[in-house]
């Protein structure tokens, strides 16, 4: 009997022992593989994948409809983003401008404007219908531009130092005008040029290493021949106060006196130019550098932070209690290299914004898989129609795409595929992320 109940006890401890083992097994593999899609189909498909298993990358996919992450994979790893960080922007702008932006604010006094700037950048910016500009043109005497003691960069830290005349990369100002670019346009009569200040500071010539450039810290822009085809081209041209004096000066017909004043108290009207919809949309769909870095400036300026690199701190001290992945953001469009976000981290941001603005407003400011520009090398559904609407982030050697996917079954999904240090163009990976997304569409 006694030996009858210790074998028995025996027997029980042996069972919870070895389950206690696979428990613990068990724990292990699923944490080191970092996935929860059950049957391992999803982890397969990246290990075997000739593209995606040669370089770094992370999937995340959470479920709106269900309300749970249904695939991670390095999902809490830090990749550069590239400009899914404008989607960073987009949401702190949503949460903390007013749907009508503010051009600038002003006061008189006597027969004199004084002038505020904000940031924005739709002033004179040709395509924007901004009427900002009617103000000052109305105005009969003096007009002042008070600007803030510059304690600001013209550019983002870890921006690329020799990018300075690419068209996506404008200083960061102020008081931005005309996109703070030379517009070149070619037209049946020729060439127009915009602003027509810098009318006499372009060279042409017959050959040219490119076909736009300009010298280092002047404006003086090199185009190659008149006879070349083109289309619109931009130059960004060199910004700072006797820039921006002489500029206005020669827009409005009359001299523009700039100041640098510092601790302002006066209390300054609003000028409101544009909705913000408009100017977050095409930042959105074009993925506009310049309008992402003057909306943070135009954040900085609503919390009243003076140094501009500040100003992404405070907005994640502010307004993304979201999400506890760790971040680093240090500019708002994403062409610093220094910016680290997780899948995981935009998979949450994502779903903030679905309940924040709901799907109606996704679609407008999302560009449509397979249908708009950046995303016109994805296949739409069967019928034609748009399946996922994202936003794409791409650097040399990192390409990524987080957004929306409406999946068979009906159900909304946020979605965030990171790749990072692969070889090659991203062309390369697009295939190989279709893939993701229509094994994401089809079972889940």
């Amino acid at each position: 009997m006694i030996k009858n109940i210790i074998w028995n006890s025996f027997q029980l401890i042996l069972v919870c022992s070895f389950l206690i083992v696979m428990f613990q097994s068990c724990s292990v593999k699923y944490t080191s593989h970092d996935y929860l899609d059950k049957d391992n189909k999803f982890s397969s498909i990246i290990e075997a994948d000739t593209i995606l298993s040669n370089h770094f990358a992370g999937v995340s996919v959470y479920s709106i409809t269900d309300g749970k992450s249904i695939i991670d994979y390095n999902s809490t790893k830090l990749f550069t983003a590239a400009s899914n960080t404008k989607i960073l922007t987009f949401y702190a702008a949503l949460k903390l401008l007013n749907d009508s932006l503010v051009t600038f604010y002003h006061y008189n006094i006597d027969d004199t404007l004084f002038v505020k700037p904000n940031g924005a950048p739709s002033f004179l910016h040709p395509d924007f219908n901004n009427t900002a500009i009617n103000k000052m043109v109305s105005w009969k005497g003096e007009i002042v531009i008070l600007n803030d003691e510059n304690l600001n960069n013209y550019y983002g830290s870890g921006w690329a130092w020799d990018d300075y005349a690419d068209y996506y990369q404008s200083e960061i100002n102020n008081m931005p005008m005309y996109g703070n670019c030379l517009w070149i346009k070619k037209s049946v009569k020729g060439l127009t040029i915009s602003p027509q200040y810098f009318q006499d500071s372009i060279i042409y010539l017959e050959d040219n290493l490119y076909q736009f450039s300009r010298e280092g810290r002047k404006n003086k822009f090199y185009v190659m021949s008149k006879k070349r085809e083109m289309k619109t081209n931009q130059i960004p041209f060199v910004t700072g106060e006797s820039v921006l004096s002489q500029l206005l000066s020669d827009t409005l017909h009359k001299d523009i006196e700039v100041k640098t004043i510092r601790n302002q108290n006066e209390i300054f009207a609003p000028y409101n130019g544009i909705a913000k919809d408009t100017v977050l949309k095409k930042m959105m769909f074009d993925s506009d550098n310049f309008i992402a870095e003057q909306i943070m400036v135009m954040i900085a300026n609503q919390l009243k932070i003076e140094r501009w690199k500040e100003v992404q701190k405070a907005v994640i001290d502010s307004v993304f209690h979201f999400s506890n992945e760790k971040i680093r953001w240090h500019d708002g469009s994403g062409l610093s290299r220094y910016n680290l976000l997780t899948p995981k981290f935009l998979t949450d941001l994502l779903s903030e914004l679905h309940s924040l603005i709901g799907k109606k407003e996704i679609v407008k400011y999302f560009p449509a898989g397979g249908k708009d520009v950046g995303l016109t090398n994805y296949r739409s559904d069967k019928n034609g129609a748009p399946y996922f609407f994202a936003k794409t982030g791409t650097l040399r050697n990192n390409h990524n795409l987080s957004g929306y996917l409406i999946t068979d079954k009906g159900k909304w999904v946020a979605f965030s595929i990171m790749n990072n240090n692969y070889y090659g163009s991203s062309a390369t990976v697009k295939p190989a992320i279709q893939k993701l997304l229509m094994f994401i569409k089809e079972k889940y």
